[in-house]
């Protein structure tokens, strides 16, 4: 397993895609999420389609890439990786809403030790001034099951306050332990 990926629970890969392919996929994105208003939830706009891939084949193929595959075995220290699940989430600058803390693991909590991760590719560029990803570094070590995690829910300020945000440019950016993440 990557040392950093370990200690940490994520790692951040600059270059991975190029930046036709980003565009390719943010072009194949607008198709299911068009870049249109919608309507505002309390705390803003956040849209997630989960599962698009296994029926729509252009998605598929990004879903399946070989670089991403190979870039989350190396930091798996795996041989090989599965896909359990594809999902493409909208939140807009300025006005996208809260994904709350979490831990992606905990959904597929069934893997045991946990050999999950997360890929994820920005399709824009993120900062804090728009509504970047922040990260808490080591906490895939600290929350391991769901039911811990709702039973927390209270320490999410305290793990707020060690948390960092993460800036982006278009392509992938990391490979996570899913962790508490503000997405």
């Amino acid at each position: 397993m990557d040392p950093d990926f370990a200690r940490d629970g994520y790692l951040v890969a600059r270059g991975v895609v190029p930046a036709a392919d980003v565009a390719a996929f943010h072009e194949v994105f607008t198709m299911f999420i068009p870049d249109v208003p919608y309507p505002r939830g309390p705390d803003g706009v956040v849209r997630e389609l989960t599962g698009v891939a296994r029926a729509y084949e252009p998605l598929m193929r990004i879903a399946i890439d070989r670089r991403s595959g190979a870039l989350v075995a190396r930091a798996l220290g795996a041989a090989r990786v599965q896909l359990l699940q594809d999902s493409m989430l909208y939140k807009p600058a300025h006005e996208g809403g809260t994904v709350e803390w979490h831990q992606d693991r905990t959904y597929i909590g069934y893997l045991e030790p946990a050999s999950v991760a997360t890929l994820r590719i920005a399709l824009l560029p993120e900062d804090e001034g728009n509504g970047c990803m922040r990260v808490v570094p080591g906490s895939h070590r600290r929350i391991t099951a769901i039911g811990r995690a709702a039973r927390s829910c209270c320490a999410c300020s305290t793990r707020r306050a060690r948390s960092y945000r993460r800036s982006y440019r278009p392509g992938p950016r990391r490979t996570s332990r899913p962790m508490p993440a503000d997405t």
